[in-house]
């Protein structure tokens, strides 16, 4: 007979009786009664278990807190056998630290409210454990280990802080209830403390010793290294478990990792590797733990706090632990694609995590290189969203076309996740270091250390080595910065589930899935790298975006090949873009990102691709940089939270794009005119056309000024200004920031509504106002004498007068050379005193004929835009 048995027969049948007597007498009587019979059914060790369970009883206050216990139901509930309806069970491992009455008389006040579902066991029965049997066992935070051992398992547990000093060593084991159904491996068995044994475990759960009963050999190495209890458990909740985990195949169930990469012995995969590999799961843990504890005290942000001060949880950790629930994240992805494409294949392939690790760790240096450049170009075509319910790509589908692509995507989609959890796992230092460089944490917030390796691509590197390893990547859902969210916040821990499919992603069509990104300004791009001067960025150049509720600023490093782009927020969050110079065109990986929130637009992701693209043309085409696009000197950027020094460029106000039509032809009358110049230029490199062939001598001048020079371009060597060099419309162009081509400032288009708004007699008196703020006395507007709107005087410093003439046109279209002639033939008839100025002020643009006229008979134009920008009005010569 069990032991457990026996003792509560003794219980039921003479102790539990003893206290409802009346008189010493009669308790005396029947305690003598039950020690005579504990001889005949108990031995030795069993009655010295048996004298010290009713010595710990006797000494309880059965009292919590001021409320009475009521002894005879707990009792009750309190049998040494485990009740198959109890779910929580307390105890205490023998000799150890702390107050044992508090201890239980908190565990029974539990039980006496529980209903049936908590049983104290006070001390259970004593076992000796040889300390060999677990010293040289890992130890993985937040995971139970366990061993099979005897008949059943040996759980080894580390003795909690929060166990040790609030709870008096008292013991808290819960069982998990009965699982339902998509039974997984993720799925608990028991949970010790904050310690968990999940159904992953590397246990054979078809061992015969788990038939009818699971026997628990437990040992906490901080109170005895060899002495340790033995709990029975049969017929509950967990025993019917176990049951249903042995109809789980390896591939549900994904407890041996070695077995499913295609390794016979776990000890085939040496070293450190082979450890992290094989004990995946243990490593993990703590992972889960953290995702239930924001889970169980998110409405306790006080309690939340002091657990993680008691399990001394620091950014460090936190940085850990983010890197943990991403590898978790990349097991649930991989698995998702495969049993998706699975679906859809007639020969079923049996790819998982683990073997798709194995697979890119297997291969040379030559085929990983090459595996790793597929994944980093095609980035742009995967998203979170082919691993959300929005995914679906049915068997048998109309539009073949359309699921041949979808499923390639999805295909190369899994590869690339295998192997970012291959570089994760093995290449990391378990979360604390990326390509062999510490991560500083100091200047992150506790949620930018959890998302650091949650939100991290392998695009991502460069703007992480970029940025000296202490920024995070940037993470935003629904309109908000999830990394500006407390760790409590509901949508932070959404978005930090381990399943894409609990994230709570908008639902989207399979076309949106798939969308590609087309960017309109791609002539851009093309005019940067056909008219570059040659300059590269400098790493430590800050571009200003100003006007933008999120993004701050630009950051670039530029290679030979590439020019790695970062999108800044106010703490230097970072999303990642780069720049292809030998295709021409963006890798648009921020993109896949940006479409995961909805408030971003097609409009909004223009917008910001255009921004880029102006500051890459702007670099590499201008010329005198530092004054055309307004550098501000070494210091930290405005809008920054943080005190990083950055050479501070562009803008000095806040710009903001404009689509009218008038804007729209105003940028592409800006194009045609500037995209191709005659003469020689500044210092550039410039793209040939197909079949020619750049000369040895400036391949040769580009090699001694160390130019770098790509396939099929040509070095052109600097030209002196004036000396048969660059035209003046060629000045004009290079000497033109986009900044200020594409984009109004606020300022501006509040002037430009109030100007486009008035009538031609209006429009008149605002031009009469101008000319008086730049010095001139108006002393007549009369526009019906020879078409002259405005007369104006100036007094010279010699003591002379000069005479204006002014013509106002609130027009909408160029004005072209016949409107400057005849304005020009009308003020020629005019008689004036002192000098002659004459001036044609426009709404509008002037057309090239008109600028050329205007210029060669010393007439001062101001159109529309100088207007709007309120500058000071100067004249042309």
């Amino acid at each position: 007979m069990q032991i457990e048995t026996k003792l509560d027969y003794i219980s039921k049948k003479y102790t539990n009786k003893i206290n409802s007597l009346e008189t010493d007498e009669e308790r005396k009587k029947a305690a003598r009664k039950m020690l005579d019979k504990t001889k005949i059914i108990l031995n030795k060790e069993e009655r010295l278990y048996h004298k010290t369970r009713i010595y710990q009883e006797s000494k309880l206050t059965w009292q919590y807190e001021g409320e009475k216990i009521d002894s005879f139901v707990v009792r009750e509930y309190n049998t040494h056998n485990i009740r198959p309806e109890t779910k929580i069970l307390y105890f205490r491992i023998p000799n150890a630290k702390g107050d044992f009455v508090e201890a239980y008389d908190t565990a029974n006040y539990t039980v006496m409210t529980g209903k049936g579902k908590c049983q104290n066991l006070y001390e259970p029965q004593s076992v000796n454990i040889s300390y060999d049997e677990y010293c040289d066992e890992p130890i993985y935070k937040k995971n139970l280990t366990t061993k099979r051992y005897k008949d059943g398992l040996l759980l080894v547990i580390r003795g909690h802080a929060f166990v040790k000093k609030k709870a008096n060593n008292l013991i808290m084991m819960t069982l998990r209830d009965d699982y339902e159904e998509n039974i997984t491996g993720i799925h608990k068995i028991l949970k010790i403390n904050q310690e968990t044994l999940r159904a992953n475990s590397d246990i054979d759960w078809n061992d015969n010793c788990f038939d009818d009963q699971l026997v628990l050999y437990i040992i906490d190495p901080d109170v005895h290294k060899t002495k340790g209890v033995k709990i029975t458990i049969r017929k509950n909740s967990v025993n019917r478990n176990i049951h249903k985990l042995r109809k789980l195949n390896l591939e549900s169930l994904c407890n041996k990792p070695w077995t499913l990469a295609g390794y016979e012995d776990k000890y085939l995969i040496k070293g450190k590797a082979g450890s992290l590999f094989n004990n995946f799961w243990k490593l993990t843990e703590e992972a889960n733990w953290f995702l239930e504890t924001i889970i169980e005290n998110k409405e306790d942000p006080q309690r939340f706090e002091i657990l993680m001060n008691l399990n001394k949880i620091s950014k460090k950790e936190l940085l850990s632990i983010g890197w943990k629930s991403s590898l978790l994240e990349l097991f649930n992805s991989v698995q998702i694609l495969t049993r998706m494409l699975n679906s859809n294949l007639k020969e079923k392939n049996d790819n998982n995590f683990f073997n798709g690790i194995a697979h890119f760790d297997g291969l040379d240096e030559k085929e990983y290189m090459k595996s790793a450049l597929e994944a980093f170009n095609n980035f742009k075509n995967y998203n979170k969203f082919m691993l959300s319910d929005n995914l679906n790509i049915p068997p048998g589908t109309t539009d073949i076309k359309f699921f041949n692509k979808s499923f390639n995507i999805c295909s190369d989609y899994c590869r690339y996740l295998a192997l970012k959890a291959r570089i994760f796992l093995f290449n990391t230092d378990e979360g604390m270091s990326l390509n062999g460089m510490s991560i500083n944490t100091d200047e992150m917030s506790e949620t930018d250390c959890l998302l650091y390796w949650r939100e991290l691509e392998l695009c991502d590197f460069v703007s992480a080595s970029m940025h000296q390893h202490k920024r995070c990547p940037l993470m935003f859902r629904d309109d908000k910065v999830i990394n500006e969210l407390s760790m409590l916040d509901p949508l932070f821990h959404d978005s930090f589930r381990f399943l894409v499919q609990s994230q709570k992603l908008p639902e989207v069509t399979n076309e949106k899935i798939f969308e590609e990104f087309k960017f309109e300004g791609k002539h851009i791009l093309q005019e940067a790298m056909e008219q570059t001067t040659g300059y590269c960025f400098h790493e430590s150049g800050y571009f200003q975006i100003r006007g933008d509720e999120i993004f701050k600023g630009l950051r670039f490093r530029e290679d030979e090949s590439k020019i790695y782009i970062t999108i800044l927020d106010k703490n230097e969050r970072y999303i990642s873009e780069i720049f292809d110079k030998k295709k021409c065109d963006f890798l648009y990986i921020a993109y896949s990102k940006f479409k995961l929130s909805p408030d971003f637009s097609m409009t909004c992701l223009q917008d910001m691709y255009m921004k880029i693209a102006a500051v890459i043309r702007d670099f590499k085409v201008v010329i005198e940089r530092d004054r055309v696009l307004g550098f501000s000197g070494y210091r930290t950027p405005k809008g920054l939270s943080t005190d990083t020094k950055y050479y501070v460029y562009l803008p000095r106000v806040s710009y903001k794009r404009d689509r009218s039509k008038e804007q729209i032809k105003k940028e592409n009358d800006f194009e045609k005119q500037n995209r191709n110049f005659a003469g020689s230029r500044r210092a550039h490199v410039r793209k040939l056309p197909d079949g020619y062939k750049s000369s040895k001598v400036q391949m040769l001048l580009a090699k001694k000024l160390e130019v770098y020079l790509p396939p099929n371009y040509t070095y052109v060597k600097e030209s002196k200004y004036g000396e048969n060099g660059m035209p003046k419309r060629e000045i004009v162009y290079r000497s033109k920031s986009l900044n200020g081509i594409f984009y109004y400032t606020k300022s501006e288009q509040s002037e430009f509504d109030k100007i486009n708004k008035m009538s031609p007699a209006g429009f008149e008196e605002y031009c009469h106002q101008i000319i008086e703020k730049n010095g001139w006395k108006v002393y007549k507007n009369n526009p019906i004498d020879g078409g002259i709107d405005v007369r104006a005087l100036k007094e010279n410093k010699d003591g002379s007068v000069k005479t204006l003439l002014v013509q106002c046109k609130h027009w909408r279209k160029p004005i072209p050379p016949g409107a400057v002639r005849d304005f020009k033939a009308g003020a020629d008839d005019e008689d004036v005193e002192g000098d002659k100025e004459l001036m044609f002020i426009s709404f509008s643009k002037f057309s090239p004929g008109a600028k050329e006229y205007a210029l060669k008979h010393n007439i001062m134009l101001v159109d529309g835009d100088h207007l709007i920008s309120k500058g000071k009005i100067k004249h042309n010569g």
